[in-house]
């Protein structure tokens, strides 16, 4: 194996010319794909002395060793990309989950409302006895409004509320005079006497 001949690997584009020459030395070049493989001393005019072998070598080592770094470059830029794609991944799943905890929060208060909403009573509270104005004050509100009742045409004063069960104090201002309703439980809260309303 030691006596065979060197090798060298040419493109197609310098086969007319080799051939040519093959032909003239009755030798065959031998041919793999696109890649003319041949002995260099069966065609010693191909190569002069003047380095023009060690060129061609030359050339394609310097080809070869330019893909080599392109394909490189390309294969950092790749995990470049991979990694930025990561970040933003994470990114968009911390928000994700931060925007998921909002709508959980936001949804439970929504549940509370619906659930105290749900609890809600409505009360009518009337007066009976004949007046020409009636307002109606309690604890409902903390004691801080006085509501007018409004009087339908049997005479009768009526106002309804929206109220948690509970115990209420109320009381009335009949045409300016405090009273307590005469048909309802009454109660003393630190000597002032008011109504009772119990809301089930």
């Amino acid at each position: 194996m030691d006596d065979w001949p060197p090798v060298v690997a040419l493109p197609n584009a310098m086969l007319p010319n080799i051939k040519q020459q093959s032909k003239q030395q009755h030798q065959a070049p031998a041919c793999k794909g696109n890649i003319l493989v041949l002995s260099i001393h069966l065609c010693p005019s191909i190569f002069q002395s003047n380095g023009e072998e060690a060129d061609v070598v030359n050339g394609f080592s310097d080809d070869w060793e330019f893909e080599e770094t392109k394909v490189m470059h390309a294969q950092e830029e790749l995990r470049t990309i991979r990694a930025k794609i990561a970040v933003l991944e994470g990114k968009v799943a911390l928000e994700i989950i931060e925007k998921n905890k909002i709508i959980e929060e936001k949804q439970t208060r929504l549940d509370e409302v619906e659930k105290a909403l749900s609890e809600l009573r409505t009360v009518s509270v009337v007066w009976p006895n004949p007046a020409s104005e009636v307002l109606l004050t309690g604890s409902f509100d903390g004691w801080t409004s006085q509501r007018r009742m409004e009087q339908s045409e049997s005479g009768i004063f009526s106002y309804n509320l929206r109220l948690y069960p509970g115990r209420y104090e109320i009381k009335f201002i009949v045409d300016g005079v405090w009273k307590n309703d005469p048909l309802r439980p009454t109660v003393n809260n630190h000597g002032n006497e008011n109504n009772l309303m119990i809301v089930t």
